[in-house]
């Protein structure tokens, strides 16, 4: 088992490597037009952040740009955006981000929409950064790097810790043309492929749901980690169960309906594929050991009390071995990304705490939304929000 140790580590550092392969071969194109910018915000109960959201967008160094808020809850949200000189649509009960998101963008007139969620904010220079990328043709979409707007709790600064993680992924995505997903709190989506492929699909999570499709349909996904949006994450372990629930259903439902191109997929082989071998080399070095084990609990039959202690010594050194490679392993793929580079302490509590919960989450998630669909449920229940 020591040579997990060494295999998960290395795995790391591997697609950490490709990630900087890529970061050092990306040209980004040079800004000579600037079309108008749409930004599509919906709001619900975001009476708190809609304000710091506007602001963010009034300050963007870029001068086409317009926004609309789409507002389904009766609240002070439409007084406060309309005062900052955003148009804003109103509805009388509450239809979802995807519906909402959809009508939104009927209205907007930009050839680019910047779907941006309430409790965003995106960095003065981020559509510099951004809209030079759509002079590529192929290119649908274009994602910015998601940052945690608050990271003083600990929940929150684990979430921000597994942002930089996947910042590191989608770099080494990148280096097979695009990536596999994007996170629809903050996306730039060319207008016309937008309403081509038919805006959002209504299901949890609607921008994997977009990200599958942009792939079928032969465009790329670009990732600019320059471009930065700082979000909301959550803080409680309830907020946090609840969003990787949800995101875990929502998955269930996106892999169940494009199943097919998920299996197809070289990111998924190349991303999932060696853990998957990890685990089988793990099973199979255990099954090795099974004849030993059973020679030892001959010999130890007269001391039963020395056949536990040592059984029980030996299942912490096998725990202590895989907790090691994974501290490694996410330590590799984190720190590089991070902004403070103390949050390394905070790694092997990342490990040990958050890592195996929202595994927990996401796999109960799953599971949950594909026997849904296979009972035919509903894609969306606003009691996962």
């Amino acid at each position: 088992m020591l040579w997990l140790l060494v295999v998960l580590p290395l795995l790391a550092f591997s697609f950490y490597l490709v990630g900087r392969v890529w970061v050092g071969s990306k040209k980004r194109p040079p800004l000579k037009d600037k079309p108008l910018v749409s930004f599509l915000i919906p709001a619900y109960k975001s009476e708190k952040t809609i304000r710091e959201c506007i602001e963010s967008v009034l300050r963007l160094d870029y001068p086409k740009k317009e926004i609309i808020v789409v507002n389904d809850y009766p609240d002070r949200t439409p007084q406060i955006a309309q005062k900052l000189g955003a148009k804003v649509i109103n509805k009388k009960e509450r239809q979802g981000k995807a519906k909402s998101l959809n009508e939104a963008a009927k209205t907007a007139k930009g050839k680019i929409l910047f779907f941006l969620d309430s409790d965003t904010i995106i960095r003065e220079d981020a559509l510099k950064k951004v809209v030079p990328w759509f002079t590529d043709k192929k290119i649908g979409v274009v994602a910015p790097r998601y940052i945690a707007m608050n990271t003083d709790r600990l929940f929150s600064r684990f979430v921000s810790m597994e942002n930089s993680y996947n910042s590191t992924i989608f770099k080494m995505h990148m280096q097979f043309g695009s990536m596999l997903s994007f996170r629809g709190c903050g996306i730039a989506i060319r207008a016309s492929t937008f309403r081509k492929l038919g805006g959002w699909a209504q299901t949890l999570i609607e921008d994997s749901d977009f990200a599958i499709r942009i792939m079928r349909s032969g465009l790329r996904t670009q990732y600019e980690p320059e471009a930065i949006v700082e979000t909301y994450e959550p803080e409680t372990f309830s907020e946090l169960k609840k969003q990787k629930l949800r995101w875990g259903r929502g998955s269930g439902y996106a892999i169940f309906n494009n199943k097919g191109s998920y299996v197809a997929n070289k990111q998924v082989i190349f991303n999932f594929v060696p853990y998957f071998i990890i685990v089988a080399l793990v099973f199979l070095s255990l099954f090795a050991q099974i004849f030993s084990i059973t020679q030892m609990i001959v010999f130890y039959t007269q001391y039963p009390f020395l056949f536990f202690m040592g059984a029980f010594y030996y299942f912490l050194y096998l725990l202590l071995i895989v907790y090691l490679s994974l501290v490694m392993h996410n330590a590799i793929l984190i720190v590089p990304e991070r902004l403070e580079r103390k949050d390394i302490l905070y790694t092997p509590f990342f490990t040990l705490i958050y890592t195996p919960m929202i595994l927990l989450f996401y796999v109960g998630g799953i599971v949950i939304g594909v026997v849904d669909r296979i009972k035919k449920k509903s894609d969306v229940d606003f009691k996962y929000w």
